[in-house]
């Protein structure tokens, strides 16, 4: 877990022209959507999102852009709190 300088929703605030929104499908069902911001670590590809979004492994995650199935679920946390899911994939 990395530790963000500041609150997720600033940093999101901040590069909210770069937000993709994604559909979340579950078991071959959409349960919702959310925006999310494509990076990648260390050559890991991931899509951050806010702790409100629902996103676990397995989930696939559709954009204008394509599919993505998450494969594993890390957290960024803020004053020691998680605070930012990056769904990798």
């Amino acid at each position: 877990m990395a530790t963000l300088p500041v609150p997720a929703r600033i940093f999101f605030n901040d590069f909210a022209f770069e937000l993709v929104d994604y559909s979340v499908k579950r078991n071959s069902e959409v349960v919702s959507s959310a925006s999310g911001l494509p990076s990648d670590e260390n050559g890991r590809r991931y899509i951050a999102f806010l702790m409100d979004a629902s996103i676990i492994c397995g989930d696939i995650l559709t954009s204008d852009s394509g599919s993505f199935e998450v494969t594993e679920i890390a957290y960024d946390s803020y004053n020691g709190k998680p605070d930012m899911i990056k769904a990798y994939y």
